[in-house]
This record gives structure tokens, sequence and C-alpha cells, in this order.
């Protein structure tokens, strides 16, 4: 379980490393190509749609693939350990009446 826990942290920094590393690089471009002393004529970029799509694809694909394996290590947390007895307490509230409904149902 631990290990689990550890190894996804290390693939969620990966995925950290490589958006910073693509945004940079991103942010580094558009200065450099828009700076009026370097390039007085800036690129002309219309209607670029490939771009829009990747953009919009590309985050989702990251969430899942973050998103499987901590499903993976939160599933085994919350099993639940079958008791043969339930205890089922229900409290009505009527005006100023209270009533307690308990009942004990075994299980076989």
């Amino acid at each position: 379980m631990m290990q689990g826990i550890f190894n996804l942290q290390h693939t969620i920094f990966l995925f950290l490393i490589l958006i910073l590393v693509f945004v940079s690089r991103m942010l580094v471009r558009a200065l450099w190509h828009f700076h009026e002393q370097t390039n007085p004529i800036p690129q002309r970029i219309v209607h670029g749609t490939t771009i829009e799509i990747l953009r919009t694809i590309f985050p989702s694909l990251i969430l899942m693939f973050i998103a499987i394996p901590s499903f993976a290590l939160l599933y085994p947390i919350y099993k639940v350990v079958v008791d043969p007895t339930i205890f089922m307490k229900a409290k009505d509230i009527n005006g100023m009446k209270v009533r307690l409904f308990v009942r004990v149902i075994e299980v076989q």
C-alpha cells in the first residue's frame, strides 16, 4: 500500500515537471516571437484548430493517467468488513415528539 502511494507521488511529480517544462517553453516562445525589438513583425497565428483540440485533449488524458492509479489505491482502503449483526437506528423528530426506532437484524 505504501509503495503504491510512493509510486503515485512520483508519477504525479513527473507529470508536474512535464507540464512545467511545456508551459515554460510556450511562454518563452511567445515572449520571443512577440518582442518588439527582436521581431518587429510578429508571426500571425490564425485559427489554430489543431492546437486547440490538443490543448483540450492532453489535460484530460493527464488527469485520467493520474486518476486511475489513485482509484486503485483508494478502493482497498474502504473495504467493508462484514459483520453478521446489523444495528439500525432511525430517529424521527416530528414537532415536539421524538421517536426512536431500533432494529437488530441477524444476517446468516
